[in-house]
């Protein structure tokens, strides 16, 4: 029994040995391949509207910083911390 049991451990140590393998590219990424899939990788400039309010610049979708209003309504700011 003890040596089944031996034999046993030994096959799952060796099983996990192997099955914990890390992949490994099989060729050297090229230059050209490496620089194509990074061309999309660049940083654009944040897009702006103009606030019907003020006319100052403002991001989408936000709130004004300049007059505090977003879609035509003046928005107030939380007088208690959000939980």
């Amino acid at each position: 029994m003890t040596a089944l049991v031996k034999q046993l451990r030994a096959w799952q140590f060796r099983e996990l040995l192997y099955s914990a393998a890390v992949a490994v590219p099989k060729r050297k990424t090229s230059k050209a391949r490496r620089d194509r899939r990074r061309a999309n990788h660049g940083i654009s400039a944040p897009s702006l509207s103009v606030c019907p309010q003020c006319h100052e610049p403002v991001r989408p979708h936000h709130v004004c910083r300049n007059c505090g209003h977003y879609r035509g309504r003046e928005v107030e700011p939380l007088t208690q911390e959000a939980p």
